[in-house]
């Protein structure tokens, strides 16, 4: 690679540029976006005041003709299928994800980066108000039985190479990962780990008999080989994430922060990637795509 790097001109070498840029832009498949036309038109016009290589010359001339081919040979690249014009990927759908995400496409979603709740009654494993810890097989068995059943109705919907963010109470967590191990194969090439999101606060909640819980569990599964992505010129990323706690209210008590949300995208995807939330919440996933330039589907059952 380096040889032939060498033996470019320098107009081939711009040229190159040009070609990746374009490729970025129409490979991730974020083309429908108003912005990105205009990014293309601006990447071609500098093309057409390239001088012709051999290698460019039969695309570069009609811009017009030029993005739909490369539009199309960007697809065959990236195994994309063919899209309508308008801005139809980011998608809110108030439902049951169990019955949502059979209708999705097949090796379409990048990440799957979700909070699911850890009760359906509203509460969680411990009670604030006492010091008795409730039962947690009456309280999570349940749950963590709906959570197996998505992410097993997601396999087949994940790319090669995918990653799963679940959050969940780091009491428990080895509950949850004995389940889904179950649930996903080996044979999918399987790097199992166990994040923790210091909240970096201590609770004034709590009881006598037990730790206060300024932590939690991030169940990370990546599947495939895909690398982590260098983010800030690190290439190395450790298991501890310090992100402060974002202050409940009376809409939804369980926020997530931006930022904690932003990172965990930017590891594990590239710009123009899907991300899907079963359990959406506020829809704070969908904010940090949306600012990260990702796309999204995001379900929830609660109104």
């Amino acid at each position: 690679a380096q040889r032939r790097l060498a033996a470019y001109s320098a107009v081939d070498q711009e040229q190159d540029r040009l070609w990746n840029d374009c490729n970025r832009i129409l490979g991730r498949a974020i083309f429908h976006t108003a912005a990105n036309k205009s990014e293309v038109d601006k990447l071609f016009d500098e093309a057409k005041a390239v001088r012709p290589s051999p290698k460019y010359g039969a695309i570069l001339p009609n811009a017009k003709d030029s993005r739909s081919i490369m539009r199309e040979r960007s697809r065959q690249r990236h195994k994309l299928p063919s899209r309508p014009s308008g801005n139809q990927d980011n998608r809110l759908v108030h439902g049951d994800c169990l019955k949502l995400i059979p209708r999705l496409e097949d090796d379409s979603i990048d990440v799957i980066l979700t909070d699911p709740p850890y009760s359906d009654e509203g509460w969680t494993p411990w009670s604030d108000k006492s010091e008795v810890i409730h039962d947690a097989e009456k309280t999570l068995l349940k749950q963590i039985e709906v959570i197996a059943k998505a992410v097993g109705l997601a396999l087949p919907k994940l790319r090669e190479r995918a990653c799963i963010f679940m959050f969940f109470p780091l009491d428990y967590v080895d509950m949850l990962l004995c389940r889904l191990r179950s649930v996903i194969p080996p044979s999918k090439n399987v790097v199992w780990q166990v994040l923790v999101w210091d909240k970096q606060t201590t609770p004034k909640t709590g009881g006598t008999r037990y730790f206060s819980h300024q932590a939690e569990a991030i169940v990370c599964c990546n599947l495939g080989d895909r690398p982590l992505n260098a983010v800030g010129g690190r290439t190395l990323h450790g298991n501890i994430l310090g992100y402060p706690k974002v202050p409940a209210d009376k809409a939804y008590s369980a926020w997530k922060p931006i930022e904690l949300l932003k990172r965990l995208i930017e590891l594990t995807t590239d710009r123009g990637d899907m991300v899907l939330d079963c359990f959406a919440g506020a829809g704070s996933t969908g904010v940090a795509c949306n600012d990260l330039e990702r796309r999204f589907i995001l379900f929830e059952k609660n109104e």
